[in-house]
């Protein structure tokens, strides 16, 4: 990561050899609590404090931790009821203690509505020239409609796969999703609704994974598990 100029890296969970592997580094780190977690931590401060004591506290500050991401697409679904709770017992905990950070809900783009053309988002005043701008753009505006002014809106995965699915899942397409996506998000110049500010955004995903159900799911890396490049890409040409 370091090798190819990345800052920052989004952990699904919190196991203790990445953390580890990842202390001393200077890498920001998204830390992620496990869906089937959410439920535990609901119930009291006491298993939320168990739970930072454990994956969070041991840590810093050697490990540069940006925020604690609670699940993973948990809304909706059968542990949504449990979020609320857990954030709330998850953020007494760190005030009690006096720690700081914020602590952010990964869902996704459909519980928003961020599709543009079915919110009605995009006018004639506002110029896109990609999709995700405009995705990112109607993302912003929902939560504003929801009451959500002045709240930063973070993309927490996107990519496009290499493989497990015919000609639209090759390399090449991959490459030239994730490539003009780095461009845009280090160089542009932000997004029609957001000028000066460019997303925090994180690519989806570091490695290929061969664990999951074949197909698409297994596909999305930039690199793969030897730390080899699934494509070429101009921002780490050695990999």
């Amino acid at each position: 990561m370091k090798r190819c100029g990345m800052s920052k890296v989004r952990l699904f969970e919190p196991k203790p050899e990445v953390l580890q592997a990842l202390r001393g580094s200077g890498l920001g780190v998204s830390l992620g609590i496990r869906n089937e977690d959410l439920s535990t931590l609901a119930s009291s401060t006491d298993a939320a404090r168990t739970w930072l004591t454990t994956n969070y506290y041991p840590y810093i500050p050697d490990l540069n931790v940006l925020y604690i991401t609670a699940g993973n697409e948990v809304i909706p679904g059968s542990n949504a009821q449990y979020v609320v709770p857990a954030l709330k017992n998850i953020q007494a905990v760190l005030a009690q203690d006096k720690k700081t950070g914020p602590i952010l809900l990964p869902s996704p783009s459909t519980s928003l509505s961020s599709n543009p053309t079915r919110t009605g988002f995009m006018d004639g005043s506002l110029k896109y020239t990609n999709l995700f701008d405009a995705m990112y753009d109607a993302a912003v505006w929902a939560v504003e409609k929801a009451g959500g002014e002045g709240l930063n809106v973070y993309v927490s995965e996107t990519g496009w796969p290499s493989g497990g699915n015919g000609a639209g899942t090759t390399p090449e397409t991959a490459a030239a999703y994730v490539n003009n996506f780095y461009k845009l998000n280090m160089n542009g110049p932000g997004s029609p609704k957001r000028p000066n500010a460019s997303p925090d955004a994180y690519v989806f995903a570091l490695f290929n994974e061969n664990q999951k159900p074949a197909g698409v799911e297994q596909n999305f890396g930039v690199f793969y598990p030897s730390m080899t490049s699934v494509y070429s890409n101009p921002w780490c040409p050695s990999g």
